[in-house]
C-alpha cells in the first residue's frame, strides 16, 4: 500500500514543477501546485487510529501543518497578481511550522541545538539584512520570525535521538527548499543568469515536496519510525 502512496505522490509532483511556467491560469497553477500535498493530507486523515494515543497526536499534528502549508501554497501561487499573498502565504507556513513543532516536541532537548538555530537565524539576518530593507518594514519583521520558525521546526526534527529518519529528511529538505526559494524569487540575489526560472522552480519544488513526503510518511509509518529503526528495536 505505502508503494503506491509513494510512486502516485511522485507522479503528482512532477506535474506542477514541469507545467508551472507555461500555464497562465493562476487558479490552475495554484491548484496543480496543491494536489501534491493535499493527496499526503487524505492520506494522513484516512489513516487509521493508533492503539497508541501519542502516535495519534502526531499525526493529527502534522495533518493541521499541512493543511496550513497548502493554504500557503494558494497564496504563494499568486503573489504575481496580488502583492499581499506572499505575506498571507508566509503567514500560513509559519503557522504549519508550528504545528510540526508541536508534532516532533522537545525531547530529547540540548541546548547545543538551540544554540545552532540562533546563529543560524543571524547569519541569515545579515546575508539578507538589504533584500529585507528592500521588501519593506512588514517583511522585516515576518520573514526572520517565519525563518526562526522554520529553522526551529528543522531542530526539532533533526534532533539527536530520534529514530524517525523521515522526519529528519522533511526537515533538511524544507531548509534546502526554502534557501534556494529566498534566494532566488524572493530576494532574487542568484538571479536568472545563474539559475533560470525554470531551473529555479524544479530545485525549489522537487526539495518541498520531498519535505512534505518526509514528514508526511513519519506519521504514516507505525509510531513514526522508520523500517530500520523498527527492525532494530524488535531485536
Amino acid at each position: 500500500m505505502h508503494k503506491c502512496i509513494d510512486i502516485t505522490f511522485g507522479l503528482l509532483a512532477l506535474i506542477y514543477p514541469i507545467t508551472r511556467h507555461s500555464i497562465d491560469c493562476n487558479l490552475l497553477n495554484a491548484l496543480l501546485k496543491c494536489v501534491p500535498i493535499f493527496f499526503l493530507i487524505t492520506f494522513l486523515y484516512l489513516a487509521k487510529d493508533s492503539v497508541h494515543s501519542h502516535v495519534n497526536q502526531y499525526r493529527k499534528n502534522v495533518l493541521y501543518g499541512m493543511v496550513f502549508c497548502m493554504f500557503g501554497d494558494v497564496f504563494i501561487a499568486y503573489t504575481h497578481v496580488w502583492t499581499d499573498a506572499l505575506l498571507i502565504g508566509i503567514l500560513a507556513f509559519g503557522v504549519g511550522h508550528m504545528f510540526y513543532i508541536t508534532a516532533f516536541g522537545f525531547q530529547p532537548f540540548k541546548i547545543s541545538g538551540l544554540a545552532t538555530v540562533v546563529a543560524l537565524e543571524l547569519v541569515s539576518l545579515v546575508v539578507l539584512r538589504e533584500p529585507l530593507t528592500e521588501m519593506g518594514a512588514i517583511y522585516m519583521g515576518t520573514i526572520p520570525v517565519y525563518m526562526l520558525l522554520l529553522l526551529g521546526m528543522a531542530w526539532r526534527a533533526t534532533a539527536e535521538g530520534n529514530t524517525n529518519c523521515y522526519r529528519k529528511i522533511g526537515g533538511y529538505s524544507f531548509i534546502v527548499s526554502d534557501l534556494l526559494l529566498a534566494l532566488t524569487e524572493v530576494t532574487g540575489i542568484i538571479g536568472p543568469k545563474l539559475c533560470s526560472p525554470q531551473m529555479s522552480t524544479i530545485l525549489v519544488l522537487s526539495t518541498y515536496y520531498f519535505a512534505q513526503y518526509g514528514i508526511a510518511k513519519s506519521a504514516l509509518e507505525q509510531g513514526g519510525m522508520c523500517p530500520m529503526a523498527k527492525k532494530g528495536k524488535n531485536k
